[in-house]
């Protein structure tokens, strides 16, 4: 039996999604690990552990878009309190 969040194939390639904002912020498609199904209770730490890495690295990628986006939201403001 397969799990709906396994396969086999192998992770496609894409371009970078580049998300141009006020605060330039470019951000790429976040892949989640293909893996074959899971056969034991023993390759389910491997797995979580593959997927947290995964998720963690696009959780990074978007807080620092969220932190660029604010820092540059404080900079405009701090120029226009200066006119």
């Amino acid at each position: 039996m397969l799990s709906g969040c396994t396969t086999s194939a192998p992770v496609q390639q894409t371009r970078p999604l580049i998300v141009e904002t006020g605060a330039a912020c470019p951000l790429t498609p976040c892949h989640l690990p293909a893996r074959s199904p899971i056969e034991s209770n023993d390759d389910w730490p491997a797995a979580v552990d593959d997927l947290e890495d995964a998720l963690l690295t696009c959780a990074i990628q978007v807080r620092g878009c969220i932190d660029r986006q604010n820092s540059g939201k404080e900079s405009e403001q701090d120029q226009g309190a200066g006119q």
